[in-house]
Formats: C-alpha cells, sequence, structure tokens
C-alpha cells in the first residue's frame, strides 16, 4: 500500500505521496514527547512515513499536506525508521547495513561510522530510539544476528563573534553485541535478528531480542552483557510490545 489513512472523528481520509509499499509511520506528538524529555516543545503535531521508494516524508498534520522530503541514496535501501526525542532526529536504517541520522528540518543526514568490529554486514532489520537514566541510545539489529548500540549526545557549542550558542549533535558508538553467540541454532534455523524492544526495572535497562532462532535473548543495555534467554515460540519472533 503506497498511502496511509487517518481518521478524524467520524470522517477518514487517505494520504498520498509515497510511490512504493510504506515501511512504517512516526506519529510526533508534543505532549508525549514532552513527557519522555521533561522539556517543552512548542511545535506542532506532525507526521513522518518513510517508504520502498526511498524517501522519508514530513506531514502536517492538520492539512495534511506534505512538509519536506528527504531522498536516501539509490545504493542505500530503507528499512525501517525510529525516531530519537532527545535531539528531534529520525535514524534509518538501510539494506547495505548502514544507518543514519536525519534533520528533516534543514533536510541533511549522515551515516554513523563505527570502530573496526563495529559495522553490520547485512541489512539492519529494526532500530529503537530510547531515553535511559537521562542519555539517549540507538539500538538496531541485523540480519547478520549483531546489534549495535550508539550514545547520541547534544552539546552547546558557541558561535563565533555572537554571544549565543548552536546545539550539537554527538551520536559516538558505544558497543555490539554478537546475538549468534546465545542462538542455539538447528540447522534448519538462521540467526537473523528480526525485532528488538527496551525494558528497565528499578535497578538496570534491558534489550530484548527477537529473531529466527525462535528465542529471545536479554542483555544488559549500558554494557551489552548478556542476561538471560526465553525460549517458549515455535516460530520466529517478530515484535514486541
Amino acid at each position: 500500500m503506497k498511502a496511509f489513512r487517518i481518521k478524524m472523528g467520524q470522517k477518514t481520509q487517505d494520504i498520498e505521496g509515497h510511490t512504493d509499499s510504506i515501511l512504517k509511520i512516526i506519529c510526533l506528538d508534543p505532549k508525549r514527547i514532552e513527557q519522555k524529555t521533561n522539556e517543552e516543545i512548542k511545535d506542532k503535531p506532525k507526521i513522518i512515513s518513510c517508504s520502498l521508494d526511498n524517501t522519508l516524508r514530513l506531514w502536517d498534520s492538520k492539512k495534511m499536506d506534505v512538509i519536506n522530503v528527504l531522498e536516501s541514496p539509490e545504493s542505500s535501501e530503507l528499512s525501517c525508521m525510529a525516531f530519537l526525542a532527545n535531539c528531534c532526529l529520525v535514524a534509518t536504517g538501510h539494506e547495505d547495513g548502514a544507518i543514519r541520522l536525519w534533520n528533516l528540518e534543514i533536510s541533511s543526514s549522515v551515516v554513523l561510522k563505527s570502530p573496526k568490529g563495529g559495522s553490520h554486514t547485512n541489512s539492519i532489520s529494526c532500530i529503537i530510539g530510547e531515553i535511559y537514566k537521562d542519555q539517549e541510545f540507538l539500538v538496531a539489529g541485523s540480519y547478520d544476528g549483531t546489534l549495535s548500540i550508539w550514545e547520541v549526545s547534544q552539546k552547546a557549542v558557541a558561535k563565533e563573534g555572537a554571544n549565543s550558542s548552536a546545539t550539537t549533535i554527538y551520536p559516538q558508538f558505544s558497543h555490539a553485541i554478537d546475538n549468534t553467540k546465545f542462538t542455539e541454532l538447528d540447522h534448519l534455523e538462521s540467526s537473523e535478528i528480526l525485532s528488538i524492544h527496551f525494558f528497565e526495572d528499578d535497578k538496570e535497562g534491558y534489550i530484548i531480542v527477537g529473531g529466527n532462532s525462535k528465542k529471545i535473548q536479554v542483555y544488559k543495555m549500558k554494557t551489552g552483557e548478556y542476561f538471560c534467554t526465553m525460549a517458549g515460540h515455535k516460530d520466529s519472533v517478530t515484535c514486541f510490545a
């Protein structure tokens, strides 16, 4: 489906613009974002969509008009999307294993660079952004059976010749997790990661991982330390809630 439908009261409206299947839709509600960031956001609700036509689109939630369109390179097809609430950036995963951060307001993007051994060798299948203990994290899972964890920080940088500063985003590679070590595959299974989720209790934050192994692995967010495995499903684990 190349359009998405919004119901407003008794009326429904098809929102068209993409030329291929839609991968994900994110609704940016300032009130909900304020609950996560504890900062007042003076903005109107917006909608972000990404598609197999290799574009991201920012929509006005009332007029349903396209505010901005950003295109990913043809050699780097879009595969998944998440929103980083603290820094107000969009993160996308790609078929070539790349991870990009997008600023939809100024139509720019950067590819995240990781040290040797931290890059993904297959498609990014899932990506999430989470705030844990006042630090924003970006977590990506891949068909290569690994996860990469990034810390996304903000720093105020003074402008030359002016009594003002600009906020600069610093995404830094933290660590990688090799999920294949704990999947115990048989000859019919693969180690592809299909879904990830974040959970925290009073002591720790955890990354929960599902995929073709039928099992669910749990790791500590800060260190990547293995915590436990949960078994029970008879087929691939595709999503969490």
